[in-house]
């Protein structure tokens, strides 16, 4: 008796994932609205695989706390949920940074050279990315 060979289905662990990144805006909110257009397309584009947005940060620019709360709300708005701050993200003092970033809706990454000190207002908000 010849017996036909089953395929044999190998259990693949693999993840599908489509990246969305940004970086280097410097508070220049008509190119992030452009940037919200391009998240929405994204999106839509490719609905079965997991989906990580992310921002490399200099997303702010200046020591004006009102345009980083902007800046911050529409990172917000975009779906990112990853960001790893830049330098400018330093520009507005330790306090109206660390009270953005509590209000985000993303999650602020440290860096490895990135020390807070225990009585500084960004110690509990920045995770160390090592």
């Amino acid at each position: 008796m010849i017996n036909a060979v089953q395929p044999v289905q190998q259990n693949n662990n693999s993840v599908k994932t489509s990246i969305f990144y940004m970086n280097d805006f410097h508070a220049k909110l008509p190119n992030l609205e452009r940037v919200y257009t391009a998240s929405q397309m994204f999106d839509t584009f490719e609905t079965s695989a997991d989906k990580l947005k992310l921002s490399s940060g200099d997303d702010g620019l200046g020591e004006d706390p009102v345009l980083s709360r902007a800046v911050s709300k529409m990172l917000g708005m975009i779906g990112i949920t990853k960001r790893q701050n830049g330098n400018h993200e330093f520009d507005v003092l330790p306090s109206a940074h660390a009270e953005i970033a509590k209000n985000a809706k993303y999650q602020e990454l440290g860096a490895v050279n990135i020390h807070a000190k225990d009585t500084s207002p960004l110690k509990d908000i920045m995770v160390r990315s090592a």
